[in-house]
């Protein structure tokens, strides 16, 4: 099968968006599939351009007319079989693609709820166009597609509203090139680790903030953001490289504030990471890949009403557990790449 990705995003942040497509590609030729990748950066690292790459030239001097055409010409030339789209916000250029080739669309949050939250934040103008051009359009958007793919049950849910083709698949992690970093140091103090965009209420860095008053036994890593560091709390900021901290850590932490974007269900990419370095993990969602049955290297902790005294024993017990265990890869053989991409795969080829 011949599959296009068209990608609206910045690949030269490498952050967690880039290096998921980029594992998807690779797992899909792995699969023996022609994969090309078509993506709308204003940024490109020079080692990113190759065959199975097409950037267009010119930059930001180049309008986006200029662009759209030349990548949309691009497509037409490698011909796929089938293109694949992360979901972005309204952009004619997508009902095109979207008229012309056999598509999916792949969901990995509400955005018109994000939209909502940004414009309470910062009430302007732009923001409040931006959602209300959403809000008009995305609907019809994806029900232009084929397929819909969203990362969680709970989004899956309201996608099948719009579109009977609908499945949802969870984020992953390539186990095959993700090295295992945790070590047993009986003698250190227990130390956490999280790592996560600024700025983001859902994070709850807040909330981690508040347990590191609540425990000064521990030790808390924060990476990612800025802030005053304490005798037990320390903050590095934005790191490409963070693994000589995370080494030094015993638990990782995912999201703990999912609630308040009124979600349940998440399934973070860098919770995946840390599973796969072998790091136990705290999270306050539940979790996609572990709907069924949640192993006993993850603790799920309800924040919503605040810390309260049966979360930190909850958190002290689980500490005390999860010090020197390291987490097992026949344990989140679920969560490895090669099996989820290969349901991706399948439903791509049903269609």
């Amino acid at each position: 099968m011949r599959i296009g990705y068209f990608l609206y995003h910045d690949i030269s942040k490498n952050d967690g968006v880039t290096k998921k497509v980029f594992m998807q590609v690779q797992q899909w030729q792995r699969f023996g599939h022609e994969v090309k990748l078509f993506v709308v950066s204003e940024h490109v690292p020079k080692n990113y351009i190759s065959s199975e790459i097409c950037v267009p030239k010119g930059g930001l001097l180049k309008s986006k007319f200029g662009i759209y055409h030349e990548l949309n010409r691009a497509v037409e030339e490698f011909d796929p079989d089938r293109l694949y789209l992360r979901y972005v916000p309204f952009c004619r250029n997508t009902l095109v693609l979207l008229r012309a080739y056999k598509t999916v669309i792949e969901i990995n949050s509400d955005e018109i709820k994000e939209q909502k939250l940004v414009l309470r934040k910062n009430p302007n103008v732009k923001n409040l166009l931006s959602l209300v051009a959403n809000a008009m359009t995305r609907n019809f958007q994806l029900q232009l597609a084929d397929g819909l793919i969203t990362v969680t049950n709970e989004l899956r849910v309201r996608a099948a509203k719009l579109h009977h083709n609908t499945i949802a698949i969870p984020n992953s992690a390539d186990l095959s090139i993700q090295l295992q970093i945790k070590k047993v140091d009986v003698d250190r103090r227990i130390g956490f680790f999280f790592i996560g965009s600024p700025n983001q209420s859902w994070h709850g860095v807040d909330l981690i903030v508040g347990l590191a008053e609540r425990l000064p036994e521990y030790d808390f890593h924060i990476v990612g953001s800025e802030g005053e560091s304490t005798t037990n709390l320390f903050y590095y900021g934005y790191r490409t490289e963070y693994d000589d901290i995370l080494a030094k850590c015993d638990i990782s932490i995912g999201s703990l504030a999912l609630f308040r974007e009124n979600m349940l269900e998440a399934c973070p990419l860098k919770v995946r990471e840390y599973l796969a370095r072998g790091f136990p993990v705290i999270i306050g969602y539940e979790d996609t890949a572990f709907l069924k049955e949640l192993p006993n290297f993850i603790l799920k902790i309800d924040l919503s009403k605040g810390i309260s005294q049966k979360s930190i024993q909850e958190i002290k017990s689980f500490a005390k557990k999860m010090k020197n265990y390291i987490v097992r890869r026949d344990e989140i053989e679920s969560i490895d790449s090669t099996v989820v991409e290969s349901q991706r795969l399948k439903f791509m080829t049903q269609l």
